[in-house]
């Protein structure tokens, strides 16, 4: 066992043979790994990042059927040893910082969302006392104006880099997507964004479907994977039910769904999808949105 600080770094390093050659795999368990990557890029040493999701059910197909950090590691390791997975490129710094901006705002609008919940029934129930009623007021003031400076202090980061300032102005021109839904898109895809395809894009947002047939008895209709980024799906679907009336070329495509007899939930899914091809297409060419040149690459 080796302790989450840099001896420990260090240790695991004199431990690890051929250490200049050798590749660590990890799973990308909340921000536990992220330590150790950076130790890892500091000392040149390649290693791959994992969903541990895919691993857990890899060892539900395994031997394995208890669950320790020993055991991990060993499943882990088998893991990487059949699929090898690619070496993981660290994202620049400003991209991490975006995320972890672009999540702290996330997780305080849920707070904000469940405060503003409880003082609406604070103030719809006669009994409650004056003082918890401010006491929600204060709570709810307080939060949405850390909020807004989490908001502002991600624009400022944007501004400030090139590189994210580029991409930013290229997403806010298309209809639907926003300074949230952009500044999340950024965050989450990272530097992946500026490369990825269209399906890789679709399969990291777990907006790929999934066909369940056997046979010729057994069909179930597709469904979406769901195995990649919630907040990216989160955003996506925001950004989908505003485009589907005020982008020209999604409104468009979203009512040919429509009239087809596509259930609602299921063409906004679909806009989703169409949404992510627009932000690749925009980025690899570098071009602003043109409602003209989309609508040829969608037909």
């Amino acid at each position: 066992m080796f302790t989450q600080d840099t001896g420990g770094f260090e240790a695991f390093l004199r431990w690890l043979p051929n250490s200049g050659t050798a590749q660590v795999c990890m799973e990308s368990t909340g921000p536990y790994w992220r330590a150790l990557s950076v130790f890892l890029t500091e000392k040149s040493t390649s290693f791959s990042l994992v969903n541990p999701r895919r691993v857990r059910n890899f060892a539900k197909a395994t031997a394995y059927r208890s669950k320790t950090d020993e055991i991990d590691s060993e499943v882990i390791l088998l893991f990487a040893e059949t699929f090898d997975p690619q070496p993981t490129r660290t994202a620049e710094e400003a991209f991490l910082q975006l995320r972890c901006l672009s999540r702290h705002r996330l997780q305080l609008q849920q707070i904000l969302d469940t405060v503003r919940d409880q003082r609406r029934k604070a103030a719809a129930d006669p009994s409650t006392p004056s003082l918890a009623f401010e006491s929600f007021e204060t709570l709810e003031k307080t939060l949405r104006q850390q909020v807004n400076n989490t908001l502002a202090q991600a624009v400022d980061l944007v501004r400030s880099s090139p590189n994210l300032r580029d991409t930013f102005s290229l997403l806010v021109t298309i209809p639907g997507v926003g300074a949230k839904t952009a500044i999340t898109l950024i965050g989450e895809f990272g530097p992946r964004i500026q490369t990825a395809t269209p399906r890789q894009m679709t399969s990291f947002a777990g907006l790929d479907p999934v066909l369940w047939e056997s046979g010729s008895s057994v069909r179930r209709k597709p469904r979406i994977s769901k195995q990649g980024n919630h907040r990216i799906r989160k955003a996506l679907y925001m950004a989908a039910l505003v485009a589907s009336w005020a982008n020209p070329v999604l409104s468009n495509f979203y009512q040919r769904l429509i009239n087809r007899g596509i259930p609602k939930k299921a063409a906004i899914i679909a806009v989703m999808r169409k949404l992510l091809h627009i932000v690749s297409g925009v980025i690899k060419h570098r071009r602003p949105f043109n409602p003209n040149m989309a609508s040829s690459h969608s037909n």
